[in-house]
């Protein structure tokens, strides 16, 4: 197995994040992506629960002028792009960079794929719904990502920290212990039970407590949610 050279990324400055913007009128919880990286890069959007509840097609979301539930677009460097869901519409999926989200390597990027995964803004009556995020990199790592959470409800980690603020993710050995990730090949966060894709051995050490993802009571929605793109791990 080749080494795997970490990337590593500077911390966001204070500048790259844009103020918050209403784009429907509404108090959803906005979501923004941010290139903080000089060179564009591919990012795919892909919705999950289709239902009535929630939006069910990319076309219009981030620009995206293709339909169906999943789409692709050029995001420029030190570029931000955001959407906000309408009153009483849900946002469920997943983003990704650099490629599709795929449960095995590919030759671009031998280490596999990490997604941001997000539900918001689905209150729908439901007792003790969440919204959710977090950042799996249960099929590898491509990609750094980190995320900031401002406004709103407190975020937390399921293990009970409160005012989870960001956090982020490492290269395919070093997401162990960090909030809102869930490490290489564990896919029930603190064990490995059944990875999509076993190309790459070993897996990484599991969650020693659940904290994977990060979550608020869906009627406590708002603020924003950013996502940031650091780099590509090749």
């Amino acid at each position: 197995m080749k080494k795997i050279i970490l990337i590593v990324f500077s911390a966001l400055l204070v500048s790259c994040i844009p103020e918050k913007q209403t784009e429907t009128g509404n108090d959803n919880t906005i979501l923004f992506v941010v290139n903080n990286n000089n060179d564009s890069v591919l990012v795919c959007l892909t919705l999950g629960v289709i239902d009535t509840n929630y939006i069910s097609n990319v076309n219009g979301l981030f620009g995206i002028t293709t339909s169906g539930s999943q789409g692709t677009f050029y995001l420029a460097g030190h570029d931000t792009v955001s959407y906000q869901s309408p009153t009483n519409k849900g946002l469920n999926g997943n983003i990704s960079f650099g490629m599709t989200p795929n449960n095995c390597p590919v030759n671009e990027f031998p280490y596999g794929n990490n997604i941001f995964e997000f539900t918001l803004n689905n209150a729908f009556g439901i007792t003790a719904s969440q919204e959710t995020v977090e950042i799996s990199c249960v099929a590898g790592v491509n990609s750094l990502m980190s995320s900031n959470l401002t406004g709103g409800g407190n975020w937390t980690a399921t293990t009970g920290i409160d005012s989870v603020t960001s956090f982020h993710n490492d290269s395919l050995y070093k997401n162990t212990g960090l909030i809102g990730v869930f490490p290489y090949g564990c896919d029930d966060c603190t064990a490995s039970v059944s990875p999509p894709c076993d190309s790459i051995k070993p897996y990484a050490e599991p969650q020693t407590k659940p904290i994977c993802v990060i979550s608020r009571s869906s009627t406590n929605n708002g603020g924003t949610v950013y996502l940031i793109f650091n780099s590509l791990i090749k």
